[in-house]
């Protein structure tokens, strides 16, 4: 295969840093200048190359993605935190008729019972 392709040599190197990245590109760029066998070996080069690009540009998208993606659940969690911190007080004017209004809510409810209890007795149904 690296008979054929040599320009594909020095794809199977583990990339370590940016010095064999540079070089990397210095032998693909070298033998992009030799001469070629056949016109299919450039076509598959040319195709090599676009998916490259490609495939650099999803990984940069997907990098970005995650990136958001962290920064949003960072977001979330003091948004939890701060929204638990919150406790709402009403003022002492609307406390007081609230419960008023909740009184006279159970004293009604009570009487309504009493009288369901009492309507039931009367009827037999109990």
């Amino acid at each position: 295969m690296y008979q054929k392709f040599p320009s594909l040599s020095c794809q199977d190197a583990p990339a370590d840093d940016g010095q064999s990245v540079a070089a990397q590109e210095v032998v693909r760029l070298a033998t992009l200048r030799l001469p070629k066998g056949s016109f299919s070996e450039k076509q598959f080069t040319e195709r090599i190359e676009k998916i490259h690009q490609s495939v650099k540009l999803l990984q940069k998208n997907v990098d970005q993605a995650k990136q958001k993606i962290a920064t949003q659940q960072i977001e979330l969690e003091s948004n939890k935190k701060t929204a638990k911190e919150k406790t709402f007080t009403l003022p002492v004017k609307q406390e007081d008729i609230i419960k008023q209004i909740i009184g006279e809510m159970y004293t009604q409810i009570d009487s309504n019972v009493k009288d369901v209890k009492k309507m039931n007795s009367i009827l037999n149904l109990t």
